[in-house]
């Protein structure tokens, strides 16, 4: 799976990973709309605004490391460099 092909087609790419894993969706679970929320929950744009991935710290509680240096904007098709 690539990142292009879960933004592009996120319900049966999502579907699929839980297969893999070994937990899929039940259809009831489809039905209730559960693939759409845990696609909804782990959007890059909620967990990039979670307050403890924009102000806290991971490692050493002096020297740690930002939550927020985790994220990027989310784009496909750009060069590293261009996207702090």
């Amino acid at each position: 799976m690539r990142y292009e092909d879960l933004l592009r087609d996120s319900i049966p790419q999502v579907k699929k990973s839980a297969e893999f894993l070994g937990h899929p969706f039940s259809s009831e679970e489809e039905k209730e709309g559960t693939v759409e929320k845990v696609i909804r929950v782990c959007s890059l744009e909620n967990l990039s605004n979670l307050e403890v991935n924009k102000t806290g710290k991971y490692g050493d509680a002096d020297k740690g490391n930002e939550n927020n240096v985790n994220f990027r904007k989310g784009k496909f098709g750009r060069e590293k460099s261009s996207d702090p």
